[in-house]
């Protein structure tokens, strides 16, 4: 939560960074978190509290929600999480792989929902070449 006494969300995921976690395979990398708050941006973007969203954001919290929250959203971000939608590169860059993915699954139900075949399979054929560009990428990164 980002309104807690003492430590906030934004301390707490700060701490949670500089954890060191450790398996039989060897060091994990530090959690993702999803940050909760009654806050509502529509406040004084110049209020303490706003601003302390806007660095969780910066710092590369995963997700921020709203209470109430949208128990499908929030499933939806936890089953994404589960599944291993990674959210930093190998070189520490934080990346926020969620939102395009997101987007991609949001597409893809616009045209199951329209019923249109012809955007399908261009569709189709965009991702096609999408991936092909990806495992290209990965061949080059294997002979490094």
């Amino acid at each position: 939560d980002l309104m807690m006494r003492g430590m906030d969300g934004v301390d707490l995921f700060q701490e949670a960074q500089n954890l060191e976690r450790f398996t039989d395979e060897g060091q994990l990398d530090p959690p993702q978190f999803i940050l909760m708050t009654a806050l509502r941006m529509e406040k004084n973007s110049q209020d303490k509290d706003v601003q302390r969203l806007k660095l969780a954001k910066e710092l590369g919290v995963s997700k921020i929600m709203f209470k109430p929250l949208d128990q499908d959203e929030l499933e939806a971000t936890l089953k994404d999480m589960a599944m291993g939608v990674p959210s930093t590169a190998s070189s520490g860059k934080s990346l926020d792989l969620f939102t395009p993915t997101q987007k991609l699954k949001d597409a893809v139900k616009e045209i199951i929902d329209s019923g249109n075949g012809g955007a399908a399979e261009q569709f189709i054929e965009c991702l096609n070449e999408e991936v092909s560009s990806l495992q290209n990428f990965l061949k080059k990164l294997e002979t490094v």
